[in-house]
């Protein structure tokens, strides 16, 4: 998990580096960092959402595994 927070953390910095590059740059160079900048955020932003849900995921994943009998428990291993 912290692997994956830490990808996000490197990702952001990424991201804010190309949108400042957006920023200060001008003509078609903009442009395509423009690009690269949305593109970089679009994945972020999608990374963020299918973490989380991976981790809300496996709590209600856990949550019904201990709410089941014992027999049933054991059935699962």
């Amino acid at each position: 998990m912290s692997e994956g927070v830490l990808a996000l953390a490197v990702e952001l910095v990424v991201a804010i580096a190309l949108w400042a590059g957006v920023v200060t740059v001008s003509g078609w160079p903009a442009i395509l960092i423009g690009v690269v900048a949305g593109l970089v955020t679009l994945h972020l932003l999608v990374t963020a959402i299918l973490l989380v849900g991976a981790r809300l995921g496996l709590r209600a994943l856990q949550r019904w595994i201990d709410d089941l009998p014992p027999h049933e428990r054991r059935r699962l291993r």
